[in-house]
C-alpha cells in the first residue's frame, strides 16, 4: 500500500526453531524509490493473537486497505481444533506498524468449506464489499485449487463481515 509517498509492503515471515518448529508472521518492508526496500526494525508487525485456537503455523497472505482513515489487514488461518476450519483475521492500524487484532472477518462452517483459508483478497465493489479465498483441502481430503467469493458488507466496528454464501470464482490453479 501507498502511504506518505511511500511503499509499505506486508508479507507472511516464515520462522523455523533449532527443534524444527515453524511458525508465520506478518512483516513490513518500506521503500521510497519502489526498488530498495528496507526491512522494519519493528518485524514482526503482527504475531498470531495469543489466548485463541489460531494455528501460528498456518498464519498467513496479508491484504491490506485504506478506509475512512485507518489501515486494515486480513490473514488467512486456520483453528486448532480437530478437524481445524479456515478464518479470515482482521487487524487495523493508524500507521501501518502497529496493528490491533479486530477479530474473525469471516469463517467457514465447516469442513466442507476447507479446512485452511488462504490468499485472501478483499475489495469494495460498486458500494459492497467482497471477499475473495482460496479454501484448502476439503473434508473428503480433496485437495483444492479453488477460488471462492462471497459479497457482503464489512462492519468495521465489530470486525466482521456479514455476507451470503461462497461461490465459485475460478477452478484454479492458475488463479489461485
Amino acid at each position: 500500500i501507498e502511504k506518505d509517498g511511500k511503499l509499505y509492503l506486508i508479507y507472511t515471515a516464515h520462522h523455523e526453531t533449532m527443534s524444527g518448529k515453524r511458525t508465520e508472521t506478518q512483516a513490513l518492508a518500506v521503500s521510497s524509490d519502489g526498488i530498495h526496500f528496507e526491512k522494519s526494525k519493528k518485524n514482526p508487525i503482527i504475531k498470531v493473537p495469543k489466548g485463541n485456537d489460531f494455528s501460528a503455523v498456518d498464519f498467513r497472505d496479508p491484504k491490506v486497505w485504506e478506509h475512512d482513515g485507518k489501515y486494515y489487514l486480513i490473514v488467512g488461518t486456520k483453528t486448532t481444533d480437530k478437524p481445524s476450519l479456515g478464518e479470515i483475521m482482521l487487524f487495523e492500524s493508524d500507521n501501518l506498524e502497529k496493528w490491533t487484532y479486530r477479530g474473525i472477518a469471516a469463517k467457514s462452517d465447516s469442513v466442507e468449506n476447507g479446512f485452511m483459508w488462504e490468499c485472501p483478497n478483499f475489495a469494495e465493489v460498486d458500494g459492497r464489499d467482497v471477499l475473495i479465498l482460496s479454501p484448502m483441502i476439503f473434508a473428503d481430503g480433496q485437495e483444492s485449487h479453488k477460488v471462492v467469493y462471497t459479497i457482503g458488507e464489512m462492519n468495521y466496528e465489530t470486525g466482521k463481515l456479514s455476507h451470503g454464501d461462497y461461490d465459485l470464482l475460478d477452478y484454479g490453479f492458475d488463479f489461485y
